[in-house]
């Protein structure tokens, strides 16, 4: 699961793939910037920042390369920092029992 979260108005996005790969993670990317702006030119994101773990996906330069596309700053935690999954398990809530 990639989970985007948006700290200044506590909007969350999430997506299941089967496989974590460097596109699945672009396309939850890009959903959200399509979201918000309705479209995907270039530089579109400018001002927005991505913070993620050091997996292999975040750091192809396909989605870097992309990342820089929409102008999204790329800010990578730091190793062992488990604030990110917190963040996530807080803002998807308790589990549904239905």
């Amino acid at each position: 699961m990639f989970a985007l979260l948006d700290h200044h108005s506590d909007e969350a996005w999430a997506q299941l793939a089967k496989l974590g790969t460097r596109v699945a993670v672009l396309h939850s990317v890009y959903d959200v910037v399509m979201n918000r702006s309705g479209e995907l030119p270039p530089d579109v994101a400018r001002g927005m920042k991505l913070r993620h773990d050091c997996g292999s996906q975040y750091r192809s330069g396909h989605f870097q390369g992309s990342l820089a596309w929409v102008g999204i700053e790329d800010r990578q935690n730091f190793v062992g920092a488990p604030q990110g999954n917190a963040v996530a398990c807080r803002a998807s809530g308790p589990p549904d029992d239905t």
